[in-house]
């Protein structure tokens, strides 16, 4: 076994132990499957298209399908700026959310990405609320074809007259490089939903990507 096949196995084997461990306390757990297909159309700009499938209730059943279109424009090596729209189908209603943002970008053995977005959710019958999120990440990028990364999230809901934070998520996964243009990535969230409540509610999500680049 080559030495890159064994470091990929312990990380593997440490994404696990640390899913399984927050596993035990989650209220509920949720299995997130994308795909993906990406396009650079100048050294600045890209854009992509992803179509996901989500189920809870311990992936026993449908939750929702989302289709996503996004568009990201370099404005330098650091800020990056961001903006997307995304359908998303439940059993009985249909949502539809927009969204604009920014990454701040620093480091390169050890990267950092701040992401700021605001975002809005139109549902049938009911008034429009915005979010502000906020997320830091932290990713390893000096082995070859493989980045691990850390990462955590607050969503600020201020549809009300007082804003409420509405959700905390702490993340970790893994990217792979398979070819110049196919990758994949697993991850796992924590999602503290109403993390000011009394009692939150704790939701695990695994997850797996399928990204490929025209």
């Amino acid at each position: 076994m080559s030495h890159s096949n064994i470091k990929l196995g312990i990380k593997l084997g440490l994404f696990y132990l640390i899913a399984t461990t927050f596993g035990n306390t989650f209220n509920d757990n949720e299995l997130w499957l994308s795909v993906e297909i990406e396009k650079d159309f100048k050294q600045r700009l890209s854009a992509s298209l992803e179509q996901e499938i989500r189920r809870d209730e311990d992936f026993s059943e449908y939750k929702n399908n989302l289709t996503s279109l996004n568009f990201a424009y370099k404005l330098d090596s650091h800020v990056k700026i961001t903006t997307n729209y995304r359908f998303a189908r439940y059993t009985d209603e249909v949502r539809q959310r927009l969204g604009l943002g920014v990454v701040l970008r620093s480091g390169k053995s050890w990267r950092f990405d701040n992401r700021l977005r605001y975002q809005v959710d139109f549902r049938e019958d009911q008034e429009s609320t915005g979010l502000f999120r906020n997320r830091l990440r932290l990713t390893y990028t000096t082995l070859k074809n493989i980045k691990p990364y850390l990462s955590i999230e607050g969503f600020l809901q201020i549809a009300d007259d007082k804003p409420k934070w509405e959700e905390y998520r702490f993340s970790s996964g893994i990217s792979y490089k398979f070819t110049k243009q196919i990758k994949g990535k697993l991850f796992c969230h924590l999602k503290i939903e109403d993390p000011t409540d009394e009692k939150p509610d704790y939701i695990g999500v695994l997850g797996l990507k399928l990204a490929y680049t025209l």
